[in-house]
């Protein structure tokens, strides 16, 4: 009985050694599979869009195969080729990687940069620094709409002020898009209650412009510091931007602040203006500037004599704007807004003028924007480019040649919009190129919109930043 159990065990176990696959016979199968498969991807033209799907599929096949290589058959000699040499038989492994993810991140561009952003986080020593990496790309998913993307990143977080950034950044998100309930939940994590209160300001005037204006009022009135003036001013821009002057006028009252009541009495004027009620307008402005003179801190009050000046220029009067504009103590901010009147008006040279005489390379940068702006609203693409040039800050000047490029691909000219953007840095271009993108698929040109994407991708790993990579997820995300 003993003698027959054995002979019956060794036969079971003959059997399954036998039915076992042998490994080499196993692995090359597998290859042989592979090598065709990835032949024909290589054959298939990868700037052809409707050949994405079928080129990405291909490349998962060949990748899956050389991937069971390794794991189900480790004990073979091309397994041990691939892990010790990176290659088999000729094929470059790394490469087959590479293009797989090239493939992957040209179907969902979004997905790709915000991994390729995490990576970036994940290689950064310093805790603190990798805090604030995280919470870049943590406001990229949100304002991307990922939400649970963004919660889940910045849950990595460890510092408390930093991660009430990320929350006061993604209420503010989620406010816009009218998500009221997800924002009081994800506020109740805040540690700071002032991080509280300017988020709920963006939530008052959120709900104003649903229309739920007696509940936007009752959220102002239970912040407890002076940001619920803050809050009952946007209430009364809202209103007055809605043309409802009369209710703008009554909201703006129940504010305290000098300041807050003359940024919301320029909306009122500029809604009056709108009306043709000219009497009413010459009022508010009067009020307004008045209040503006009055505030007390003197940054504030150049920035709200500024505003006033703004809005004379808005409605045409640019006379009476450069003469608010002279009241402005700070001759950087007084040299600021004068340029920005002149380039409302179409005096492009005034404007320039005015703009070199700024000291602070950010604010001349700024006046050079506001010219650029001007010049491309009325199609002097040439001019607005001679002005791109003269700027030295490079935030402003890539935010100047961005606006020509976008104006550039939207009236057809693609061409002249990647010109364009090659004069950017390497660190913005990438996102223009987005933008770019998106202008050639709305006008039909899948094709071309591709390419530009490919050439995005490609400029954006050659850079290989943090900010360019949230910059592009952000873009991508609008893609249509």
């Amino acid at each position: 009985m003993k003698t027959a159990f054995h002979i019956v065990s060794a036969l079971a176990l003959t059997l399954l050694v036998g039915c076992r696959e042998d490994p080499e016979e196993a692995a090359n199968k597998l290859l042989v599979e592979a090598v065709p498969l990835l032949s024909q991807y290589k054959a298939i033209p990868q700037d052809d869009p409707a050949q994405f799907a079928a080129r990405l599929e291909l490349l998962k096949r060949v990748d899956e195969n050389l991937s069971k290589i390794i794991s189900d058959f480790p004990e073979s000699s091309l397994a041990v080729e691939i892990v010790s040499t990176g290659q088999v038989r000729g094929l470059d492994i790394s490469k087959v990687k590479q293009d797989l993810a090239e493939s992957v991140c040209i179907s969902d561009i979004y997905l790709c940069a915000i991994r390729e952003s995490i990576e970036i986080v994940d290689n950064i020593e310093g805790l603190g620094s990798r805090d604030l990496g995280l919470h870049e790309v943590s406001i990229a998913q949100a304002r991307s709409g990922d939400f649970d993307g963004a919660i889940k990143t910045m849950k990595k977080i460890t510092d408390s002020g930093t991660r009430d950034a990320v929350i006061l950044g993604v209420s503010e998100v989620q406010a816009v898009s009218g998500k009221f309930d997800n924002v009081y939940s994800i506020l109740s994590e805040l540690n700071d209650p002032a991080a509280r209160d300017l988020a709920m300001v963006v939530v008052v005037r959120e709900m104003a412009k649903s229309g739920d204006v007696d509940g936007a009022i009752i959220a102002a009135k239970e912040i407890k510091s002076n940001m619920s003036d803050v809050a009952l001013g946007k209430i009364a821009e809202v209103q007055a931007d809605s043309g409802d002057i009369k209710s703008a006028l009554a909201s703006l009252r129940r504010a305290k602040s000098d300041w807050v009541q003359a940024k919301a009495l320029t909306r009122v004027f500029l809604a009056q203006v709108a009306a043709n009620d000219v009497s009413g307008a010459r009022s508010s402005l009067d009020e307004a500037l008045k209040l503006a003179i009055q505030v007390q801190s003197s940054s504030g009050r150049n920035y709200e004599i500024a505003e006033v000046s703004e809005a004379q220029a808005s409605s045409g009067n640019a006379a009476g704007a450069l003469e608010t504009a002279l009241k402005i103590e700070n001759s950087d901010d007084r040299n600021l807004a004068t340029s920005s009147v002149k380039a409302k008006a179409g005096d492009i040279s005034e404007a320039l003028i005015a703009a070199k005489k700024i000291e602070d390379s950010g604010k001349r940068g700024e006046a050079y924007l506001n010219i650029c702006t001007s010049q491309v609203n009325s199609k002097d693409i040439s001019g607005a480019k001679s002005t791109a040039r003269m700027i030295e800050d490079a935030f402003w000047q890539n935010a100047a040649l961005e606006k020509i490029a976008t104006h550039q691909a939207r009236n057809g000219d693609t061409n002249g919009a990647l010109e364009t953007i090659d004069l950017m840095d390497n660190f913005a271009s990438p996102k223009a190129m987005i933008d770019v993108s998106s202008e050639l698929a709305k006008s039909g040109d899948n094709l071309g919109a591709t390419r530009v994407q490919l050439s995005a991708l490609e400029k954006a790993r050659k850079a290989s930043s943090l900010y360019t990579w949230v910059q592009v997820a952000e873009a991508a995300a609008k893609l249509e």
